[in-house]
């Protein structure tokens, strides 16, 4: 047997060189490794090929390379040879078969490992696709909404009005979607979520007019819900229909703006302190001016035909004007700092004559006001003279809910129910079971008079619907809150909420099993 030689320079590029003819069967060896490149081409995966070949070759290399014994030499020449005799296309699966057993395990095992590397990683260039979404059978890319979300989130982003994450701490409920802040009684703590334990004063107040400046809206929102008693109400928003004053007061109360108000006393026989309690004795106060446009209503009103006491003065600080308001979140506002030459807080709005307010050295109890109806100016007075006053309700429970909306998981069938009024008579979506406790749940609201309903759906799916197509203008929401209800005699919710969403318009079926899926706090809306 002839010695065979191994050329380092050439052990890639052309087969080895041997004495006689047994190189006939190298090079045939090394053919076969170059056919089973060829077959791989055509079957179209261009990696296997350059694996085929750098497997082959190694093979090759390492095959002669120990073909110094008998063993090796016969294996290739009786591979080839047997190969070549029974058919050319046994050839390959043969030779392919004994080579790779007889050739040498390392030879195998190193061409396998190479091979592999090599394959796998041109295949997956070649394909020239990555799934970034391998759980996800209908996308290969996130895309806008994210892998497992359906694609069709950019509703849901262009329609957000106000949104409310209920981060960070204090008493501020920001809206991140807009300036629509709100507050809340119990302070946040850097959770994400709202606590809302089933006290009188955890709730939280959002501003007036969010929904009635709509055409269509959507209110969703992410509960927890602790269980408890029925006719807790997660949103209540709407004002209570206010408790008619005392004997004092004759005629009915008016609505402007979010408020009802009530002209009282008109023989002047109250003082400040009387008026005060008088109108919190009705779930009132004495009124409190916070705008041009709540001024200008008051003075222009029929009613007001002799000066009246408001809620503003100085009597716990002197010098700093705040306007009274024991019973609800709406007043005790700080509006005034100093005499006639102090100041305002930014913001604030006052409509003091030019000379006021300036106490008066000889009544040192000049620590109240009212509004001068000779010239609608504000004066600063004695508190214990006599007039008339008006009351204001606002931020305070009632008997029943004025034209608004709410929703509570347990109403007296111990279903969750809708309730929508913005007509002359209330529409109630009552669910057909129990809501979960204990389970962060989706709830959406979906008010769309041009649809003419109102629909609840929970996680995703439609609970309820009812037949309304009034408007939303006509809506008094001026006290809007998440965890209390305008009705005194129902409980303050147990629970918490995540998040909550009001859209500029009636979502569809679809968004709302797309907002599902995703959750609070998506990425899509947070980019």
């Amino acid at each position: 047997m002839a010695c065979q030689v191994y050329d380092p320079n050439l052990a890639k590029n052309a087969p080895l060189h041997q004495g006689d003819s047994s190189s006939d069967a190298a090079l045939l060896q090394i053919d076969s490794g170059k056919q089973g490149a060829d077959s791989g081409q055509q079957s179209g995966d261009a990696s296997a090929r350059d694996a085929g070949v750098d497997a082959g070759t190694d093979a090759g290399v390492d095959a002669g390379a120990d073909a110094g014994t008998d063993a090796g030499v016969d294996a290739g020449t009786d591979a080839g040879v047997d190969a070549g005799a029974d058919a050319s296309t046994d050839a390959g699966v043969d030779a392919g078969t004994d080579a790779g057993a007889d050739a040498g395990t390392d030879a195998g095992i190193d061409a396998g490992a190479d091979a592999g590397a090599d394959a796998g990683t041109d295949a997956g260039f070649d394909a020239g696709v990555v799934d970034d979404c391998p759980d996800d059978l209908a996308k290969t890319a996130p895309g806008v909404c994210g892998c497992g979300i359906p694609e069709n989130c950019g509703g849901l982003i262009s329609a957000l009005a106000h949104r409310y994450r209920f981060e960070g701490t204090g008493t501020t409920v920001t809206d991140s979607a807009g300036t629509a802040h709100g507050k809340t009684g119990a302070a946040l703590t850097s959770t994400g979520t709202l606590a809302l334990p089933g006290t009188s004063t955890s709730y939280a107040t959002l501003p007036a007019g969010l929904v009635s400046a709509l055409s269509g809206a959507t209110i969703e929102f992410w509960l927890t819900w602790s269980g408890g008693s029925r006719r807790q109400k997660v949103v209540s928003f709407g004002t209570a229909t206010p408790t008619k004053p005392g004997n004092t007061c004759t005629g009915s109360p008016d609505f402007f703006s979010g408020s009802w108000y009530h002209f009282c006393g008109k023989d002047g026989t109250m003082s400040w302190s009387k008026a005060r309690g008088l109108c919190e004795g009705a779930g009132a106060y004495l009124v409190a001016i916070e705008s041009a446009q709540e001024d200008q209503y008051l003075t222009s009103h029929p009613a007001f035909t002799e000066s009246v006491w408001i809620g503003a003065n100085d009597q716990q600080t002197e010098g700093q004007w705040y306007f009274a308001n024991s019973a609800g979140l709406q007043g005790g506002a700080h509006f005034w700092s100093g005499d006639e030459n102090g100041s305002a807080p930014a913001g604030a709005y006052e409509n003091w004559r030019r000379d006021q307010p300036n106490p008066d050295d000889s009544d040192p109890a000049v620590d109240c006001s009212f509004i001068y109806k000779v010239n609608n100016k504000w004066w600063a007075y004695g508190c214990a003279y006599d007039g008339s006053f008006v009351c204001e309700w606002r931020g305070h429970q009632g008997a029943s809910m004025n034209r608004g909306f709410s929703f509570t998981p347990s109403d007296n069938s111990d279903r969750p129910s809708l309730m929508f009024q913005a007509g002359a008579s209330a529409v109630v979506a009552q669910g057909s079971s129990a809501f979960p406790t204990a389970k962060e749940t989706q709830v959406a609201l979906v008010l769309d008079p041009a649809g003419n309903k109102v629909a609840l759906y929970i996680d995703g799916v439609l609970a309820a619907s009812a037949a309304s197509s009034d408007a939303l203008a006509n809506l008094r929401d001026a006290d809007n809150w998440l965890g209390r209800s305008h009705i005194t005699s129902d409980p303050a919710l147990s629970g918490s909420l995540s998040e909550l969403r009001i859209y500029g318009r009636a979502l569809s079926a679809q968004e709302l099993v797309t907002s599902h899926i995703a959750g609070p706090d998506p990425t899509f809306l947070n980019d």
